[in-house]
């Protein structure tokens, strides 16, 4: 079985004095360069950051894991239309206890309004969401 650790790490480069605007992230998984949810196994997912994976297909990406990938697991629920299945090599059975990373920049934002809303996960085996290094409930 697989276990990983989905970690959101925020990149504040410094801060603004000017205009605040409205910022939306999705962190859905999958997402290819166009920012749509691919459900092909083996394409590279542009968000998302592999570490301490036992296997890579090429670090520190993630890529998509469909029915045709060897860590696919058949009680897995299907991918798309929302996010897909992510790991650091799909096509590689034991990709070991890993961690993904999603990091992001919040210059030039209202600091005191940022919040996430609507965010689901779901995980093989074990895991927790931290943001910063502090697990969210």
């Amino acid at each position: 079985m697989k276990s990983l650790l989905m970690c959101a790490t925020v990149a504040v480069l410094g801060l603004s004095a000017g205009p605040c605007f409205a910022l939306t992230i999705d962190f859905a998984t999958g997402q290819n360069p166009s920012g749509t949810i691919s459900t092909v196994g083996d394409t590279q997912d542009v968000n998302w950051k592999a570490s301490n994976a036992n296997n890579y297909k090429s670090a520190p990406n993630s890529y998509v894991v469909d029915p045709t990938n060897a860590d696919w697991f058949g009680g897995w629920f299907a991918n798309g239309p929302n996010s897909s299945w992510i790991a650091p090599d799909p096509d590689h059975s034991n990709n070991g206890n890993f961690t993904l990373t999603y990091t992001f920049d919040l210059t030039g934002y209202d600091l005191s309004s940022a919040a996430f809303t609507g965010m689901q996960w779901s995980i093989d085996d074990s895991g927790c969401v931290a943001l910063n290094g502090n697990t969210l409930d």
